[in-house]
């Protein structure tokens, strides 16, 4: 009886130590042809994130598509979806001005500003900022954005705590902070 015990209790033991035991490299490298296969880049008009149209009662959202990346607007009164641009017409324009090619099957915008008549387009690419007249097909550099003000880090002590005085900006009054 004690032999069965012992021989029930290794068995419960062996299978319990084959469950935890990790996979195989056939096994992993099964995982990542599958990851590969069924990435972000194969899914296509899955990729949605709406921004509304100030204004209006339209939004647009950019999509992978098997054309490539495409930016598309809806009209929520009309139920009518359409291009928010001509692509091509972008691409050949940014060409122009970078003077290098720009395909329009791979244009990544980051999305400022989209008027309500949809006929601008103000956005980045590559670290210049645009403003596009879809409807003129006019393409023009804005100036760059000031540069946001470092965060501080934790570790900095805030200047106001020190217990200095502080003029008011009329100059007339003292702040200070005492205990």
């Amino acid at each position: 009886m004690k032999n069965i015990r012992f021989y029930l209790l290794a068995g419960v033991a062996a299978l319990s130590l084959q469950a935890m035991a990790q996979g195989t490299a056939q096994d992993y490298r099964r995982a990542y042809d599958l990851r590969s296969r069924y990435s972000m880049n194969n899914v296509w008009n899955a990729d949605v994130n709406p921004r509304w149209i100030d204004g209006s009662d339209k939004f647009y959202y950019a999509t992978n598509t098997p054309e490539g990346r495409r930016y598309k607007v809806v009209d929520a009164a009309r139920k009518k979806r359409t291009l928010l641009f001509d692509h091509t017409r972008l691409a050949k324009e940014l060409s122009a001005s970078t003077g290098t090619h720009i395909s329009p099957d791979s244009l990544y915008l980051a999305i400022e500003r989209v008027t309500p008549g949809l006929d601008t387009v103000d956005f980045a690419m590559r670290g210049t900022r645009y403003s596009y007249a879809s409807k003129a097909g006019k393409l023009n550099v804005l100036p760059p954005l000031p540069p946001r003000p470092e965060e501080p880090h934790w570790m900095v002590v805030d200047p106001e705590t020190d217990g200095e005085p502080v003029m008011s900006p009329d100059g007339k009054h003292k702040a200070f902070i005492r205990d």
